[in-house]
């Protein structure tokens, strides 16, 4: 009987070592495993941190560009506002301009009417001093005979 249970307790004994063997099996790949999980989630937090760096400098970039943005919106304002103001005084110019050339052509028309009045009396006097001239030797050669 003696014999039967050591050879039943070598047999447990066989067992429990390829367990344990198999338990230190599993904790090193367990610990394989954690090392590996370790470094990736370091390499992580390594990205986050770049992550987040970048978030930062693009979130700097940003509020740059929204000043400038909003430098460049007031100057085209500015602009806008000094275009308006050099299109009225140009409005009001041509407005003048318009009115002095009227007055021009309302001078050349009277001149030009004034003229054609002016030859037409004059063509009226030549045909006067014409009949005149007529008339005159008429009362010259009247006086002769």
């Amino acid at each position: 009987w003696a014999h039967t249970r050591c050879v039943e307790l070598e047999a447990e004994l066989r067992q429990g070592v390829a367990r344990l063997e198999q338990a230190n099996s599993l904790n090193s790949t367990l610990h394989e495993n954690i090392s590996v999980t370790h470094a990736r989630l370091k390499e992580a937090e390594d990205l986050v941190e770049v992550t987040n760096k970048h978030v930062r400098e693009l979130e700097m970039e940003k509020a740059q560009l929204q000043i400038a943005h909003e430098q460049h919106c007031k100057q085209m304002e500015e602009r806008f506002v000094h275009v308006c103001k050099e299109y009225q005084k140009l409005e009001l110019q041509a407005r003048e301009l318009q009115s002095k050339n009227n007055e021009i052509k309302q001078k050349f028309d009277l001149e030009a009417h004034l003229r054609r009045e002016v030859e037409a009396r004059a063509s009226t006097l030549e045909n006067q001093m014409g009949i005149l001239s007529s008339q005159l030797q008429v009362i010259q050669s009247v006086a002769k005979e």
